[in-house]
């Protein structure tokens, strides 16, 4: 596999085989040359990168480690309600990690880690919200391959937000009328 890194001026190494090292500004590039202890600091324009990869050998077999917390990489977490918060809402945590709702009228909001809860619960309750994964609801009738964006209040909806809100942010994808992907998108500041 070859990558081409551009820069401004060409470079000329007649040893044995260069090894990029670090690349700093942009127009120098330090380069080690194997078998050796020299380095040289050159401009360049193109540097060809030639990778040859390697076969690995496995030299030894450890033994299996404890098994980790939460089943493995749950997406699924208990937060504290901050307010009163129905099921199957956007949540975002606050300044005190608490749970409250996601709105997209509040910029605070935008970059903020967003969650779909799976209960409702009343303020300093336990609340359990899911990060990514997939979601079913019955009562859900979202239309199949729409994207679902943060809304009000906790509110999620698959029209494009437009002013007063702030900003667009895709928090799942409707694979069927009552089952959500969730997905982490970066916010569209409005």
């Amino acid at each position: 596999m070859s990558d081409v890194i551009q820069a401004p001026a060409l470079i000329n190494v007649s040893a044995p085989v260069p090894q990029i090292v670090t690349q700093t500004p942009p127009e120098q590039v330090a380069v080690r040359i194997l078998e050796t202890s020299q380095v040289e600091t050159e401009r360049i324009e193109h540097i060809v990168v030639h990778e040859e990869r390697a076969g690995v050998q496995i030299i030894a077999v450890g033994a299996q480690g404890p098994a980790g917390t939460g089943g493995g990489g749950s997406t699924i977490e208990t937060y504290v309600a901050g307010q009163d918060i129905g099921g199957h809402r956007v949540i975002v945590t606050d300044a005190d990690g608490e749970a409250i709702y996601a709105d997209n009228t509040i910029a605070a909001h935008a970059n903020a880690a967003t969650k779909i809860t799976l209960g409702a619960a009343l303020t300093g309750d336990d609340l359990t919200a899911q990060l990514i994964g997939r979601i079913t609801e019955p009562s859900w009738n979202w239309v199949v391959g729409g994207t679902i964006y943060v809304g009000t209040n906790g509110l999620m909806t698959q029209t494009p937000p437009v002013s007063p809100a702030v900003f667009s942010k895709p928090i799942a994808v409707a694979e069927t009328a009552t089952r959500v992907l969730i997905i982490q998108e970066p916010p569209i500041m409005l």
